[in-house]
């Protein structure tokens, strides 16, 4: 049914049940799926769970790349429903920046799971070769098999031809290699330093190469095109009416919002009484505020929008309070076995850095677009903060650890 108002004031309701009943089962499952992540596997279950993703991811690109040489017109070869091509599509999604942050947080999960193969490798080996003197042949797959659905990834990222994602992927590859370098040059010798100088720097140069010779003509326009001020206008929603009359709507339902989708049916009554020229109206993705935060608080209130980011505080403090702890107790360590400095950043763990980084990046994507009304980045959100302890050390060791300091 619709309802443009509530029934019954300060009452939750929404404007059209069916659509508010799609909102719904999204949160639905994305809650699910983090609540068993978190507390129904293992910390090996919960890492397998990321792996099962990546490589899933990488098919889905792969998908996404055998449709644009093929020349699809949209997602498995449709068209839409009028019979015309989809305008911007990349694999299944409908609308590129969706599929950008997906790829791009994909990316992320699959180098920090990279990360996480190698350094277990490395102590592994080092086992091994004081053990019996020599590596063994199948380690080096153990510990790169990840780099696979990393770099399909993050070439699906760059060819969804979304700005925001193109601006996130190269700026975390950017993070993740300046970490992994300072992580690695901080072990070694002088000599295998300037060894590892040399590859990286001839790493550098063959990407630079190969994104600069083999990008496709619309990727080329797309970056020539990026200036900042468009950038920050559409984070800040200057640009744009959605930001006015989502705030406008949300002020008429403060605590409950108007329901899910509420946005879309009130938001030319909205600009026709705010004077807004009608004329203005988005064809093409109408229905979204272009703002996630915005959009969330103007169809679920203060209460639905509170909800959320104490779910997201809750999944993220005991992370905190252990960084926390890490940190303190590395106080009581020799300087040799110190991580490099800044030491708190290294002293967490590596894919855990990656993959609150990419959640950082959604959160501030969200500020200027909607990449958390597509399901699949919803369900990654959430899936992988609360996948974060299957990469922190268990926490009982530390404990132990602090004890036995206080009895020095």
């Amino acid at each position: 049914g619709m309802d443009p108002n509530p029934p019954v004031r300060y009452l939750p309701f929404c404007v059209n049940r069916l659509d508010h009943l799609n909102v719904f089962l999204w949160c639905v499952t994305a809650l699910s799926c983090m609540i068993a992540t978190k507390h129904c596997l293992t910390r090996r279950g919960k890492r397998l769970m990321l792996g099962l993703i990546a490589w899933n991811g990488a098919a889905l690109a792969t998908l996404g790349f055998v449709q644009v040489v093929c020349g699809a017109p949209g997602p498995f070869w449709q068209t839409m429903p009028n019979g015309e091509k989809f305008q911007h599509f990349f694999s299944t999604w409908g609308y590129e920046n969706m599929a950008g942050d997906y790829f791009t947080t994909v990316f992320c999960l699959a180098v920090g799971l990279w990360r996480w193969h190698y350094d277990e490798g490395r102590k592994q080996s080092l086992e091994i070769s004081i053990q019996s003197g020599s590596k063994p042949r199948d380690l080096f797959w153990k510990q790169n098999l990840y780099l696979i659905p990393a770099a399909v990834c993050f070439f699906a990222a760059l060819n969804t031809l979304s700005r925001s994602a193109i601006i996130l992927a190269s700026s975390a590859a950017a993070v993740f290699f300046v970490h992994t370098f300072v992580s690695f040059v901080a072990r070694v010798s002088k000599a295998r330093r300037v060894k590892a100088f040399a590859i990286c720097g001839l790493a550098v140069g063959i990407v630079a190469f190969c994104a600069l010779s083999y990008t496709p003509k619309r990727l080329k326009t797309e970056v020539d095109t990026l200036n900042a001020t468009e950038v920050l206008d559409r984070v800040t929603g200057k640009a744009q009416y959605h930001a006015e009359v989502a705030t406008a709507i949300w002020k008429d339902h403060k605590l409950f919002g108007c329901g899910g989708w509420g946005y879309a049916h009130l938001c030319v009554p909205k600009m026709q009484e705010l004077e807004i020229d009608v004329r203005q109206l988005q064809t093409v993705g109408g229905a979204y505020v272009h703002n996630d935060h915005l959009q969330f608080l103007a169809e679920h209130g203060l209460v639905g929008f509170g909800c959320l980011v104490a779910i997201a505080v809750l999944l993220l403090w005991p992370i905190v309070r252990q960084w926390r702890n890490m940190v303190r107790d590395l106080r009581f360590k020799k300087s040799k076995e110190l991580p490099p400095r800044p030491i708190a950043i290294f002293a967490l763990p590596a894919p855990v850095l990656f993959i609150l980084l990419t959640a950082l990046a959604t959160f501030i994507h969200a500020f200027g677009d909607c990449p958390l009304r597509s399901c699949a980045v919803l369900d990654l959100f959430f899936i992988s903060l609360a996948a974060l302890p299957g990469f922190m050390p268990k926490p009982s060791e530390n404990a132990d650890d602090h004890h036995h300091h206080h009895h020095h």
